[in-house]
């Protein structure tokens, strides 16, 4: 599923705008509500950002962690 969160500093940091998800500007439900309906209208847009932010999501597996974690105190 498509993220769509505000575009505070943290989530800035995670997702880029209608790369991985939507942001819409923080305290404002009118932009909140326009990027919700251009996902609904959108189907390719919705695809594109559901495909992207399960790629992105699979940086923070935990197999990927405990990999990390274990070379981190291995070495």
């Amino acid at each position: 599923l498509p993220v769509v969160a505000s575009n505070n500093d943290i989530f800035t940091r995670l997702i880029c705008h209608k790369g991985n998800g939507m942001l819409f500007s923080m305290f404002d439900e009118n932009d909140l509500a326009t990027c919700v309906l251009e996902l609904l209208d959108d189907k390719v847009l919705y695809n594109k950002i559901s495909e992207n932010s399960k790629l992105f999501s699979k940086q923070f597996s935990l197999e990927r962690m405990v990999n990390e974690h274990e070379s981190y105190y291995l070495n």
